[in-house]
């Protein structure tokens, strides 16, 4: 470093470059490069095309999970079943007309949904040759009547003594029997049934 005397004013010198003199020009700042991406690996495009959505049930509220249609004729088998109003009801004396058996229970809770629907198509076909039945399965009588009151029920129910669940082969609850005129089981409905449900499969089978 050197110190001179220029106007009176002391300047000091760095290896030969004055601070008050012109600042070097600055080094460039150096400017990202651009990398161009690779190319991305072409994907296949969706189709644009909305997905078609599922057939919906046209009948409103639930219905039945499955639905069986008797192609060949299959007797029902003949039963006798105590009512809770003290009475005995057999299958064999109802033949000609048409009856709906339902596999029930208090304890479940989509049959105890779709009992005012079978209470209220009972009061409609009662006269027109339909008789509903309730066989309640695995149940508590007191529970049974208790149930069947609060809803009003006014058509033969009674308790399953433990065979006839069997004999029909129930695996799931509500099931729901239709048996013609004749006495052979024409339907089979697995899952709950509402009003619609039912009045679509009597009016099948009535004149």
């Amino acid at each position: 470093m050197k110190a001179m005397l220029v106007g009176g004013l002391t300047v000091f010198a760095v290896l030969g470059m004055a601070c008050g003199g012109p600042k070097p020009a600055a080094a460039p700042t150096a400017q990202p490069i651009a990398i161009a991406a690779p190319e991305p690996t072409p994907t296949a495009v969706p189709s644009l095309r909305p997905t078609p959505a599922p057939t919906a049930t046209v009948t409103p509220g639930p219905t039945p999970a499955t639905v069986r249609t008797r192609r060949d004729k299959e007797t029902a088998i003949d039963f006798s079943l105590d009512l809770l109003t003290g009475e005995e009801l057999r299958l064999s004396e109802l033949q000609g007309k048409l009856v709906v058996l339902n596999f029930w229970g208090s304890w479940c809770p989509p049959c105890r949904a779709e009992m005012p629907s079978f209470e209220s198509i009972y009061r409609e076909y009662k006269d027109k040759g339909v008789v509903f039945v309730g066989v309640a399965v695995s149940d508590v009588e007191s529970k049974a009547r208790a149930f069947a009151e609060k809803v009003g029920v006014t058509y033969p129910i009674g308790l399953d003594p433990g065979h006839i669940s069997s004999t029909y082969r129930i695996t799931a609850m509500p099931t729901t029997y239709f048996i013609d005129q004749e006495g052979n089981i024409s339907r089979k409905l697995q899952g709950p049934a509402n009003e619609g449900a039912l009045r679509f499969f009597i009016d099948s089978r009535l004149p």
